[in-house]
């Protein structure tokens, strides 16, 4: 079952890549560009490494008042 979104936003990072931010049930839900996706392959853990230039974007908008709805 889908939580409910209360604040969204889409922008680019400065290599062009999209980056989703919402505020879904009071949290903080990001969605950047992965760069790398390492699996452990005796545990088959995923490690994910996300581009930092979304990172820094992503926390940019945070930063700048992104605040869930009401």
């Amino acid at each position: 079952m889908a939580g409910l979104v209360t604040a969204s936003a889409t922008i680019q990072c400065e290599l062009g890549h999209p980056v989703v931010v919402q505020i879904v049930d009071g949290l903080v839900e990001k969605d950047m560009h992965r760069d790398v996706v390492e699996v452990n392959t005796e545990t088959g853990e995923e490690t994910v490494t996300y581009c930092p230039k979304c990172s820094e974007a992503a926390d940019l908008l945070l930063a700048s008042g992104l605040k869930p709805a009401g």
